[in-house]
């Protein structure tokens, strides 16, 4: 269990750690991230979208389909142990 001067240590870092992402001084990568409004560079007003194009989602799509039709069976095979697994009073099998 954690001490005392451990769990103050841990609150310590958060808020450390809050602080600095709040502040703009902790830069955080990522989705949903605050920047700071007057900071440089601001955000961006205009971000332009990589969208492919459409012989290439067909591409992806047919090799979808391929890897499914070729690994049916396998499918198949681990949905029914796994149903099996479900079961009440059932364990997995060993091979």
């Amino acid at each position: 269990m954690e001490t005392g001067c451990q769990r103050g240590k841990i609150q310590d870092d958060s808020m450390l750690y809050e602080h600095r992402k709040h502040d703009g001084s902790l830069p955080i990568i990522g989705v949903n991230t605050f920047r700071k409004p007057d900071a440089e560079g601001g955000t961006p007003q205009h971000v332009e979208l990589a969208r492919a194009p459409e012989s290439e989602k067909e591409s992806q799509l047919a090799r979808v389909r391929a890897y499914r039709e070729a690994h049916l069976v396998e499918a198949q095979e681990a949905l029914g142990r796994r149903c099996s697994w479900t079961r009440p009073g059932c364990a997995p099998s060993r091979r």
